[in-house]
């Protein structure tokens, strides 16, 4: 059951193969970091406004999960361990495809469907101090050491669940989608050390991370926590609230701060921060990130990052 539970983890960060070694930390992880301080940092950095079509998820092409499974409604499923079950980053990026559609062609279906995504998160969610979160069902075990417990909760389903809502509010015009976005934002102020279960931590740095793998050492994978900006950055286009903005600055900063950690010349990326992990799969989509918030910000860095992970892409050792 373990090895079955393992792999269904590791479909949400799409590729197994190849990309673990047990024995080695990443060199520059500090594990007396506890990551529980109380108020976090950021940079003057410019956030810039866009409309939908120049936005993350802006073609269908861009969102790399698919399903084979519906229910009677039209929505995502995920086959676990021979039953039929709803993961929420399934769906929300199914949700997302639907809603590039609609945008694109005016389908009503495929809006229709969408809706349908919607109501069923938040028919699966749980709240937590006036925050909904949205549980895996089964259990994780993050590259065989960290062990996630249903139910779960990921920083990276938050912020693409928050993504959905934000633009069917924008494409609807209907305020419930607004509101039921801003109890998704909320989720975020979950901060470890001050509650359970928790999305976000704070280090002892200031810097506010997002966490895909909320356990007791975060992890700061680098794309979950990307795809959680991308939805804060798709809520505050809504909200316009000052709250949101310093946060959305924060959580960029982080990255901007961080993004060498995750470089190393002539090498494929890491995943994440505390583990020695590459994964071949995740260049193109860590190169594709960092495109993105150098769209979002003007900050020339993000680009040059892009850039030189694609230069090593392209001199990295063959896949093994």
């Amino acid at each position: 059951m373990k090895n079955k539970q393992l792999l269904f983890c590791f479909l949400i960060i799409l590729f197994t193969a190849g990309c673990r070694n047990k024995n080695v930390t990443h060199p520059s992880y500090n594990f007396e970091d506890k990551c529980e301080n109380d108020v976090f940092l950021c940079d003057s950095i410019p956030v810039l406004d866009f409309p939908l079509e120049k936005r993350a998820y802006s073609s269908v092409d861009s969102i790399f999960f698919t399903h084979n499974q519906a229910d009677a409604h039209g929505i995502a499923q995920f086959l676990n361990d021979s039953v039929l079950t709803y993961h929420p980053v399934i769906m929300a990026q199914y949700a997302l495809k639907l809603l590039e559609v609609y945008r694109k062609t005016g389908d009503s279906l495929s809006l229709n469907i969408a809706k349908e995504h919607a109501v069923k998160f938040i028919e699966l969610s749980d709240t937590v101090n006036d925050a909904l979160l949205f549980p895996y069902d089964f259990d994780c075990y993050f590259f065989d050491r960290d062990t996630m417990l249903a139910p779960w909760y990921s920083g990276m389903a938050q912020g693409q669940v928050l993504s959905v809502f934000s633009r069917l509010f924008e494409l609807t015009d209907d305020s419930t989608y607004a509101k039921t976005a801003a109890k998704i934002f909320n989720s975020f102020y979950l901060m470890k050390g001050q509650n359970t279960p928790w999305i976000s931590c704070i280090d002892n740095h200031g810097d506010l991370w997002i966490e895909e793998y909320p356990h007791k050492a975060p992890s700061h994978v680098l794309n979950g926590n990307i795809f959680a900006i991308y939805g804060i950055y798709d809520y505050y286009q809504i909200s316009k609230e000052a709250d949101v903005l310093l946060f959305l600055k924060a959580a960029i900063s982080t990255v901007r701060k961080n993004m060498n950690e995750y470089r190393e010349k002539d090498l494929i990326s890491y995943y994440c921060l505390k583990y020695n992990v590459r994964n071949y799969g995740y260049q193109d989509i860590h190169i594709a990130q960092f495109y993105q918030l150098e769209k979002m910000t003007s900050l020339f860095e993000f680009k040059t990052m892009a850039q030189d992970m694609r230069q090593d892409q392209t001199n990295a050792p063959p896949k093994p």
